[in-house]
């Protein structure tokens, strides 16, 4: 009997993987830095265009926490190229795709979902959003964001968002146990000045479906100055949280830097 079963386990076992189930990666760095990962899904009619950008709730300190998500919110207001929200959304809309984004706590992603012969459309705007943003309206976003916040609190003001009232319990002072969308206080604050966004670090993987292609088409949008480089890094590994308070990060493209903090009470600007 055991030997019978131990026979049926090794057939199991043995099983070959469906491609489908277990497809090809290829990861490949580009001269500005920016790491390209490739999954080929030959047998899917859409194709996914993701950018992920090391930042988030966990690389902040308690002054400036929050910054991350509200500069996402800021990027969706418009670019260079297509100066308001209803342009941005348009340009997207016309690729027959939605822009899709969020900020967690140890990355910050942007998405697009298309037909596969449209990858290199949306990876230009996917660059132009990371770019060249304009960073205008800021006190429309400021308060879509506030109402976000009154969502994690009832009508006596008492905190109900169980996941952030739980990572405070479990992690305490420890940067995972911020907030994504930060304090009040923090989002009252953020300002607009000059051409630099304080609190961003440098985009690290973008995910498509064609290695070759993408490639040639994210070192044209991301830029190849090196004066412009990001300063690329992967997630966390052996106990490595990543970028730190007090490192200066560059963000490809957009001449933005994270700045040391000057001290708790000065207060950290968002910058065009």
């Amino acid at each position: 009997m055991k030997i019978n079963y131990l026979a049926r386990l090794a057939a199991v076992v043995s099983i070959r993987v469906d491609s489908r189930l277990d497809p090809a990666v290829e990861t490949t760095t580009l001269d500005n830095g920016l790491a390209v990962t490739t999954v080929a899904l030959p047998h899917l009619h859409t194709a996914v265009c993701a950018l992920f950008v090391k930042v988030g709730a966990r690389f902040e300190v308690p002054s400036d926490n929050g910054l991350s998500h509200f500069t996402e919110h800021m990027l969706f207001r418009g670019t260079d190229r297509y100066p308001t929200s209803l342009a941005l959304n348009t340009a997207v809309e016309r690729l027959g795709s939605t822009l899709h984004a969020e900020t967690g706590r140890d990355y910050t992603l942007f998405q697009l979902a298309l037909e596969p012969e449209l990858v290199a459309p949306a990876i230009e705007v996917l660059g132009e959003l990371l770019s060249r943003p304009r960073f205008s309206d800021i006190e429309l976003e400021r308060e879509l964001i506030l109402e976000e916040l009154n969502e994690d609190y009832d009508e006596e003001g008492v905190e109900i968002n169980a996941d952030d009232i739980a990572r405070g319990l479990a992690f305490e002072d420890h940067p995972l146990g911020q907030r994504i969308i930060g304090p009040r206080a923090n989002v009252e604050r953020f300002s607009l000045d000059g051409h630099r966004v304080v609190g961003s670090q440098a985009p690290h993987q973008t995910v498509t479906p064609d290695p070759q292609g993408a490639g040639r088409n994210l070192g044209r949008h991301q830029g190849d100055d090196p004066a412009r480089q990001a300063e690329v890094g992967g997630p966390p590994v052996n106990g490595d949280d990543g970028p730190r308070p007090g490192r200066a990060q560059h963000f490809s493209g957009t001449d933005a830097d994270l700045e040391p903090d000057p001290g708790a009470d000065a207060g950290h600007e968002l910058v065009r």
